[in-house]
């Protein structure tokens, strides 16, 4: 059973690929670091710190920090923190490592996944168990495919479609836009295409809002469980990063 906070962070996570072979696949999202602010029943329960930056061997790296605050963090002290290590190729995005660790629960829980693209193979441990399966063409894994989405996004794509690597499978993360809105986040107003993850069984629901002042970065997430649990993550603080990783703070597009 996934704990209290992994279900909350479970609408942040929920964000080649079958995109249309027209589009530009190595078209890169700006650089950047964010934090959004999550909310469960009212209650300010987490933070959520993003940072998407080059690395000194030419290559990338996407990475997730949570922890509880507020009143959650009066009953638990959680952590999770998400890496994506990724390169840039004439085909794509090419996941290279994914790291998923989460502490402070009463059971932690540790992923690591390497993805070999010579032998076609990914590898995978979960705690104490290895498994291994095949790397389909285009594979992405649970961080990654969030940038490719900003970049289909950018690159005017409707049918966005991609092949994760998740729980142990490759599985198919689809996605529809339902037009543009308003939408209002403490760290500004914007109008964003709105998006919604499909599922076939619609048990859960989750739906971003992103805009494309920011790189159709999301600056709102609601997920909603199968048992009526609902989150909402807003964007709190927005940083534009140069490549020499030195910030540029963005506000309101400007």
């Amino acid at each position: 059973m996934k704990t209290f906070l992994t279900r909350l962070l479970s609408g942040l996570s929920l964000m080649l690929a079958m995109a249309p072979g027209w589009a530009d696949t190595t078209a890169l999202p700006p650089l950047f670091e964010a934090e959004y602010t999550l909310y469960s029943k009212g209650f300010k329960v987490a933070t959520i710190k993003r940072l998407f930056k080059q690395q000194a061997n030419g290559q990338y790296l996407y990475e997730s920090y949570s922890e509880t605050k507020g009143v959650l963090a009066l009953f638990r002290d959680d952590e999770v923190i998400e890496r994506s290590h990724w390169r840039l190729t004439d085909s794509g995005y090419e996941p290279l490592e994914y790291v998923y660790q989460h502490t402070g629960s009463k059971k932690n829980r540790n992923v690591h996944i390497n993805f070999d693209w010579a032998d076609n193979e990914v590898r995978m441990r979960v705690d104490n168990d290895n498994w291994e399966m095949a790397l389909e063409p285009g594979t992405l894994d649970k961080m990654l495919y969030q940038l490719a989405m900003m970049r289909d996004l950018g690159n005017g794509i409707s049918d966005i479609r991609y092949r994760v690597a998740d729980g142990g499978k490759i599985k198919s993360y689809n996605f529809e836009i339902f037009g543009r809105e308003p939408v209002e986040t403490p760290y500004g107003n914007f109008e964003a295409l709105k998006v919604e993850r499909f599922r076939d069984d619609r048990e859960r629901e989750t739906l971003l809002w992103c805009v494309e002042k920011l790189g159709y970065l999301p600056v709102k997430i609601v997920h909603i469980e199968p048992d009526g649990l609902k989150t909402t993550a807003v964007l709190e603080s927005y940083n534009r990063l140069d490549s020499d990783d030195s910030a540029v703070r963005i506000k309101n597009g400007q």
